[in-house]
């Protein structure tokens, strides 16, 4: 902005046009052109402000904002390029918020805009600009400029170099209700030819010791690095009520005693001059040869939450070069103003990502640490909710970087001798979160009560599954664990064509397989859907199992984009704990980057017990149980009955009913029996099986009894014919005014009556 001002010349259009506009706005009672350079174009412009009569009659609010205020507007020649240079009258009062920090003896430059005023000259053209000033000036003349709707500004200091990064969330929550101190180390460096120091505090206060000076470090002459000392401290109780400091000052300390009277203002003065006291006589006791960088971090409490954020607590940060000897008491001795910077941390994390910061995570495992399973973990790392255990027996291949969250580093990851857990624990750590890697089999974890620990802990609130393994589903959903969290499955189906995601109920009830069951059903009412779920390629990987990485190709951004939104509900309820409902989501790509999901809220199924201990037990879809009794009073008087459709998981031993197949025309009813014909019953019996893979098959059939009552011989006689004809247990299902009861057939060979000729004469 140097330069002679040679005289009246012709302004750079763009330069015109923003003073014309600025005349032009109601509030702007003069505008005249002061100073011209090649470079600048400085402008004076007489901004009236709307004053209550009483305050007008003085000349100004009570807060010191005047009738008429005079502001200087400088626009370079490339403007609208750069941001304009605005500042008001050096005598304006400074106890505003929204003031960028400078010295006393600058002008006052007002922060009009969250961003840049580029931005907003660019959108709403200069005058938008001009707009925003007569508001500032308006509402500090009322001193409003603090909203407490919006939060409270904190002391600004964009502009300071020297900063020191912290967890913001953390500090904040050590503020108690009595006036307190704590003493910490912090981690620098400091540029020698920009003077400035970068700090990262100590991740835990420390306790003051007599050697804690000897701890003080410095690496090297030139640009050093090193270990520093620092304290916190914050105001207690005044008359019976926590110490609340009202009023805002722009950041104008310069020396220890402005530091100290700062301190007093936000009432923690005594304990500042006590923890100072105590930081001296311990370097007394334990000298430094060379400078090193003493932080002090002041946490007043303010009227309200700061803007951004859901606490009170502001934090205002100094520094004090110490010499070695220094009384660094003195009043006079400089003290440096410092920018506070949050660390990479779950609260700041969860605040980016629109998520509520002091809602803690509920802990949570992730089984599968490949491509799926480490979009997932990374997503919701970035969501500041990441998983604490992480389960995954397998290493990183050389394909599985073209979809995997971690990015190959190094020699280890060339020879393909990095766990996938570890890769995934790695890019958790940098987030500034931890997971425990446990680098073991899923379903020995399952299984072994012994082990199961390591998988998830009394507290863990859901277990997400993206293995795509069918036994690992099985095991999960089927195996006696008390207290078992919920279960979260989350893979691709049809190689990689679609994505699932599947949170099972309450109690298990629908259980992860229940809804696998499910959703098989209702993929096969969809012929094209049906086609690639359960068509050639999708039989190379096996029905369920959405997700080997060297089964089938697929781009990462398709992969990605199934991932993510699949992370969006997981990270939710990460936070809120897990709805008493089960669900299942199936989402389509489009190959145009577009995405659909259909979401499915599932009830609870009916579960009926086995007729003993090891009988297999039924569970029954109750959409199929509605289905069930509307056949009945279709028709009264009679026993009627069908065909059951769903899956027998051996895992399990367990009968899952999705659907039906309504009786052949040629069954026969009357009030003591159901005889169920056979007229295009196979037929359409091959039909679910085709349409489905396999997946889903006729698995017995139901009928109803009039009278509360179990199996007749009549069933039991069907069902011994049912049990020679297949290799698999079947069921028949008996709908009684009381409810349901079973009768599951099985043909069973005993260990003798296996025998090489019997095999050879089956193999006939």
């Amino acid at each position: 902005m140097s330069g002679k001002n040679e005289g009246p010349k012709v302004l750079p259009v763009a330069v015109s046009r923003a003073l014309r506009q600025a005349a032009a706005h109601p509030s702007v009672r003069g505008l005249s052109v002061t100073y011209q350079s090649e470079d600048w174009t400085f402008a004076k412009i007489i901004i009236h402000t709307e004053l209550p009569a009483a305050w007008r009659a003085a000349g100004e609010s009570p807060f010191g904002v005047q009738v008429d205020e005079e502001v200087t507007i400088g626009l370079r020649k490339d403007f609208p390029l750069s941001a304009p240079w605005i500042v008001l009258r050096k005598d304006f009062p400074r106890f505003h918020p929204h003031i960028q920090p400078d010295k006393p003896d600058n002008a006052v430059r007002p922060c009009l805009v969250n961003g840049s005023p580029r931005e907003v000259v660019q959108g709403r053209g200069f005058i938008g600009l001009v707009e925003q000033l007569v508001e500032w000036l308006e509402r500090a003349a009322n001193l409003d400029l603090n909203d407490p709707t919006a939060g409270w500004e904190p002391v600004r200091r964009d502009t300071i170099d020297d900063v020191v990064a912290c967890d913001a969330d953390k500090l904040r929550g050590r503020v108690t209700l009595e006036g307190g101190l704590e003493y910490w180390f912090n981690f620098y460096i400091y540029y020698s030819k920009s003077d400035t120091y970068k700090l990262l505090l100590g991740s835990d206060p420390t306790e003051l010791k007599p050697y804690t000076g000897t701890l003080i470090s410095r690496s090297d002459e030139d640009d050093p690095g090193g270990t520093g000392l620092g304290l916190t401290a914050w105001a207690g109780l005044k008359d019976g009520e926590a110490f609340v400091a009202s009023f805002y000052l722009p950041e104008t300390v310069e020396n220890v005693g402005e530091l100290l009277f700062r301190a007093q203002l936000y009432g923690c003065r005594s304990e500042l001059e006590i923890g100072l006291a105590s930081l001296r006589d311990t370097l007394v006791a334990n000298p430094t040869t060379f400078r090193f960088p003493l932080l002090v971090m002041l946490l007043p409490r303010r009227p309200y939450a700061l803007v951004g954020s859901n606490s009170n607590i502001e934090i205002c940060p100094y520094l004090i070069d110490v010499e070695p000897g220094q009384n660094f008491l003195d009043l006079t001795t400089p003290v440096r103003l410092v920018a506070q910077r949050e660390t990479i941390n779950s609260g700041l994390l969860r605040r980016t990502s629109r998520d509520t910061a002091n809602v803690p995570t509920l802990p949570w495992t992730l089984i599968g640490c490949g491509s799926v399973g480490s979009k997932i973990a990374l997503h919701a790392a970035r969501a500041g909710r990441a998983p604490s255990i992480l389960v995954d027996r397998g290493y990183l291949d050389a394909h599985n970087y073209a979809r995997h969250a971690a990015i190959p580093y190094g020699a280890a990851d060339r020879l393909f001798l990095r766990a996938k857990v570890d890769a995934v624990q790695e890019q958790i750590s940098k987030l500034g979160q931890s997971a425990a890697a446990v680098m073991k089999d899923a379903i020995e974890l399952i299984t072994d009560v012994a082990q199961r620990e390591a998988l998830a802990t009394s507290d863990t609130a859901m277990v997400v599954d993206t293995t795509g393994s069918l036994v690992t589903r099985e095991a999960l959903a089927h195996t006696d664990w008390a207290g078992r969290p919920r279960i979260i499955e989350a893979c691709l189906l049809g190689a990689g064509s679609l994505g699932y995601l599947a949170r099972e109920g309450k109690g298990a009830n629908p259980s992860i397989s229940d809804l696998a069951a499910e959703i098989y059903r209702r993929l096969a009412e969809d012929p094209e859907t049906a086609k690639v779920v359960f068509g050639a390629e999708a039989e190379e990987i096996v029905i369920g199992q959405g997700c080997s990485a060297a089964t089938f190709p697929m781009p990462d951004s398709e992969l990605s984009l199934l991932s993510a939104s699949m992370a969006q509900p997981i990270t939710r309820w990460a936070r809120d704990g897990l709805p008493v409902s089960g669900e299942t989501r199936i989402g389509r790509t489009d190959g145009n980057g577009g995405l659909h999901w259909s979401v499915v809220e599932e009830a609870p199924w009916i579960e009926v017990a086995g007729a003993g201990s090891n009988m297999p037990k039924v569970r029954i879809h109750p959409r199929v149980h509605a289905a069930i009794e509307q056949d009945i009073a279709l028709y009264p008087g009679v026993e009627t009955g069908g065909v059951l459709v769903g899956r027998f998981s051996q895992i399990g031993n367990l009968f899952q009913i999705v659907d039906l197949i309504p009786a052949p025309p040629d069954s026969i009813r009357s009030a003591h029996e159901f005889s169920l014909g056979t007229q295009g019953l196979k037929a359409a019996a091959m039909k679910v099986a085709r349409e489905t893979g396999g997946a889903l098959q006729v698995v017995g059939t139901w009928h109803c009894h009039l009278i509360p009552s179990g199996p007749s011989p009549t069933d039991a006689f069907a069902g011994a014919i049912l049990s020679i004809r297949q290799y698999v247990p079947a069921l028949l299902l008996i709908h009684t005014p009381g409810g349901y009861s079973t009768l599951v057939a099985e043909a069973v060979l005993e260990a003798n009556e296996v025998t090489a000729d019997s095999k050879a004469e089956e193999g006939q």
